[in-house]
């Protein structure tokens, strides 16, 4: 009596706590503003081609948070396809590389979707200082294909500006003055290079850019173009393009297009900068890539933003967009515990451990669900008749898991490079991850089959895949884990939950299924 009275506090502090902390942040956070203050937009990347040869690759760049921009959500659909995200060096753009396998005709398709909200309140943030190594600086002021500083029209253009401010900072404000005002926008007739905007005097939005890049560059003033997207009306927009000038060891934001120079408004969102293509195909000839934005409905109440300085050390949801998805999947796992807990102590399911369903749950929420559990079978079949032939061996447990162990990594890598012949490539998430949940499987697995029989361990293996379904579907729930994101002290909760689901000592589910026919026996006398 005494443990279920101190389990009773106990569950009862978490469960004020819990509420104390959702009414804290509810009251130190506000909501987001909706309609035209706080827009919400959804970038959408459209991308086909046919992979012909061996390591062909499409190259895309992803927007990042900025001040001004929040990254709610980002999700990514592929068919038989590789991908590997990174950070570019010398920008530190996010970005990916996709691959598909060399199938000769067979199309490949890859989609990717943002959902960002802008800040129309946000201060114009000042570029933070950044060092030029000689090789970056080189870079920023070579010569390219539509960037023509070779050119006799640049050159002749460039030294009648330079004659009026040779001073690099009067010399940059001229020459934003003379692309902006001076050459004439035509996007049917202008120019989209660098020197027949110069030579004609007559340029399309692009060719403005290029333009000023150019002027920039032969003025020893490096400079780079940004590729992103103005989220400012209600309708769908495709990417543009401005200028970043490095002046006071600082990339200085210029648009001559658009007729801002030192600061860009809040709805300008970069995507991909020292480029003008979001999407790059690396020696694929057939590509096809469609990128454009649509205004979103306003976010609904629960979407938070701090209002105190202080308050945004709690407010999860300004982490970079990947770390914010692997920290809701993270916050989601203790919910995967309680289900199973549920399972083994109220239902009566018994399972191989307590935390291997939701683990095995992980490691299918990064791959396709039928490779997944047909990669999931075949090792599994392939490592119990192995284990049969070690127990001939007489080995020590810790010798026999690692054997185990080299089996599974084996397995993997055959099962990873079928399905890569027939076109199903899994990520790398879906094969690293399973690789210790699989090797301790196939041990208990064997165990239980000695000691209780097949049946038994069969039983015990769908009742673990039961389990892991039911985690699965929660891992993949979206708005539960945006939940779990936006008001992590949740956690209070599941621990309150937990402990009462540790403390119950009724009959179980199973048991009463097992034994209904003693409750319909009559007793004596009666």
């Amino acid at each position: 009596m005494a443990e279920q009275k101190k389990t009773a506090w106990i569950v009862g502090l978490l469960i004020l706590l819990g509420i104390g902390a959702v009414a804290a942040r509810l009251r130190w956070m506000h909501p987001a503003r909706p309609n035209g203050d706080g827009a919400v937009w959804r970038i959408h990347y459209e991308i086909r081609f046919l992979s012909s040869q061996p390591g062909e690759r499409v190259r895309i760049a992803l927007p990042d948070n900025t001040p001004s921009c929040r990254i709610l959500r980002e999700s990514f659909s592929r068919t038989g396809i590789a991908m590997e995200a990174a950070r570019t060096v010398r920008t530190q753009g996010r970005g990916l590389a996709v691959q598909g396998p060399a199938v000769p005709g067979k199309e490949f398709s890859f989609s990717v979707e943002f959902d960002v909200q802008i800040d129309p309140t946000a201060e114009p943030a000042t570029p933070p200082k950044q060092k030029l190594t000689r090789l970056d600086r080189q870079h920023y002021l070579r010569s390219e294909r539509r960037v023509q500083t070779n050119s006799p029209a640049v050159r002749k253009a460039q030294a009648a500006l330079a004659g009026r401010q040779p001073k690099p900072e009067g010399l940059l404000r001229t020459i934003y003055h003379h692309c902006c005002a001076v050459l004439e926008g035509d996007d049917a007739a202008g120019r989209s290079d660098a020197e027949g905007a110069l030579r004609d005097g007559m340029a399309t939005a692009l060719g403005r850019t290029r333009a000023m890049i150019a002027l920039c560059r032969v003025s020893g003033i490096p400079a780079r173009p940004v590729a992103g997207f103005v989220l400012k009306e209600g309708r769908a927009h495709e990417p543009v393009a401005w200028v970043e000038a490095y002046h006071d060891s600082r990339w200085i934001p210029y648009d001559p297009e658009r007729g801002y120079a030192g600061h860009l408004p809040p709805y300008f969102l970069p995507v991909r900068r020292d480029g003008v293509e979001i999407v790059r195909p690396a020696g694929q000839d057939h590509v096809s890539a469609g990128v454009w934005a649509d205004q979103m409905a306003p976010l609904p109440a629960g979407s938070q933003t701090a209002r105190h300085a202080a308050a945004r050390v709690l407010d999860l949801s300004r982490l970079p967009v990947g770390m914010q998805q692997t920290l809701a999947v993270l916050l989601l796992l203790p919910a995967g515990a309680l289900i199973t807990a549920v399972f083994r102590n109220v239902v009566g399911i018994q399972t191989f451990g307590t935390f291997s369903p939701a683990l095995i749950a992980l490691s299918f929420l990064y791959s396709d669900l039928r490779t997944g559990l047909a990669v999931f079978v075949l090792v599994l079949a392939i490592g119990l008749g192995l284990r049969g032939l070690l127990e001939k061996l007489k080995l020590l447990m810790v010798p026999r898991l690692s054997v185990l162990l080299t089996a599974v990594v084996l397995c993997l890598a055959a099962a990873v490079s079928v399905l890569d012949y027939v076109g199903l490539t899994p990520s790398v998430q879906a094969v690293v991850l399973p690789l210790v949940i699989m090797t301790m499987m196939i041990e208990r697995f064997f165990i239980r089959r000695e000691e209780d029989g097949l049946g038994s361990a069969l039983k015990l293996f769908a009742g673990t895949m039961l389990v892991a379904a039911c985690c699965l579907a929660l891992l993949r729930w979206e708005q539960l884990g945006r939940i779990a994101l936006h008001f992590p002290e949740c956690e209070l909760f599941l621990a309150a939950a937990l402990l009462l689901v540790g403390r119950y000592s009724g009959y179980r589910l199973a048991e009463l299924i097992r034994f209904r026919d003693l409750a319909r026996t009559p007793t004596p006398g009666g």
